[in-house]
This record gives C-alpha cells, structure tokens and sequence, in this order.
C-alpha cells in the first residue's frame, strides 16, 4: 500500500505542483552568490537579519500570559496536588501513529510510512524510548537537525532571497513524540484556564478571527 512504485505513479498522474527551476545567482545585499555553498550561505544571512531578526516581546498576548502563568506560580502548588507525568502508554503511541501524515523525512531518513508499518515490537521500543527522553529531560541531537528546503514563491523573482519560502524537515521520530506532549500540554493548559481567551487560533473550539 505504501510501496515506492504506488507513490510515484500517483504523482505521475495526479500531482499537480509545479516543477521548480533553479536560477545560477542569487543576489543580496550587493552580494552574489553562485555556487552551492555561497547561496546556501546567502539565505542563512538573509534569514538571520531580514526574517528572524530580534524584537523586544512587548506584545499584550505576552503580558497576559505572563500574568497567568505568575498567578498560578503563587498559588504554591505543592507536589501532594500537582499531577505527575504519567508515562506513555503503547496505545498512546498506537493512536498518534495512525493519525500521521505522510509528510518528508527529517536528516535521519525515517519515513512515517516507516512508523505505519512498523511491527510491535519497534512501538514497544519507541514507547520506551520517548519514556526515557522524558525521564532525562534530552532530546536527541539528530531529532532537532533541520533540512532546510526552499519553495519559490509564485511570480517572484528568483535571484532575489525574499522569492523563497523555507520549509524545515525534521525528524518524523522526533515530532511523533512532539504531538503527544503536545497534546498533554493543551490539556494542562485549558485545565488551569492558562492562555487567554483572545488566544483562538490553534486552539480546539476556537475560531480565529
């Protein structure tokens, strides 16, 4: 069902994205940049200084969480009331796998075609493993190792860095243990009534306005 040769007739037949050509030069900031490593170079700087440049957080949304998160620090929640980490159970992990997308593989390669198919056995050693990660507080190096790919934008020009839109490919391992914290967290979250009600977007039951 998820074998190479069924995908690529699909695509074949039904995809509909359009091939990306490559331009020779992109150029910024009066540089340009022509082979492989200079360009890679090229959007790193324009990432880092137009893109994800530091600005003071003194947005409302910030204070009000701050404000929730200071008075539930006061309350002096005592380890007798406060609930412990209950461990990842096999089924959690059965459950997450099944509602994953057939998305691109991160640096390690491992598709979630690969965790769909996988036996038992491997779920027993991945629940085990994402009990572990939990217990030391660590996240594997390779797991937090993005591949960067660039999407050109529709009628942009291509020598310019701005035409692009990046997409980060991270492990398929890592981000399956991302979605049960994930879940966990939004529980504790609208439990304590933590994030404000102008918060809608990404939330269950909201409406984003």
């Amino acid at each position: 069902m998820y074998s190479d040769k069924v995908w690529l007739t699909v695509r074949k037949f039904h995809s509909k994205r359009i091939k990306q050509t490559f331009t020779s030069s992109i150029t910024y900031h009066n540089t340009t940049a022509t082979s492989d490593k200079e360009k890679a170079d090229l959007f790193a700087d324009y990432f880092e200084n137009d893109v994800y440049s530091y600005t003071d957080d003194t947005l409302p949304f910030h204070d009000q969480v701050t404000s929730q998160a200071t008075n539930i620090k006061n309350k002096h929640i005592t380890s007798i009331n406060t609930p412990k980490w209950k461990q990842i159970t096999i089924e959690v992990v059965k459950y997450h796998i099944k509602q994953l997308r057939n998305s691109s593989a991160g640096s390690d390669k491992i598709h979630n075609r690969c965790l769909k198919n996988s036996s038992e056995l491997l779920i027993q050693h991945l629940t085990k493993l994402f009990n572990q990660i939990l217990k030391q507080g660590y996240i594997p190096t390779k797991w937090k190792t993005a591949n960067i790919i660039l999407i050109m934008k529709p009628k942009k020009d291509k020598q310019h860095p701005s035409s692009y839109r990046p997409i980060s490919l991270l492990s398929c391992l890592g981000k399956l243990l991302e979605k049960i914290i994930k879940q966990r967290l939004m529980l504790e979250l609208e439990r304590r009534n933590i994030l404000p009600e102008q918060q809608a977007g990404f939330r269950p039951g909201k409406i984003a306005i």
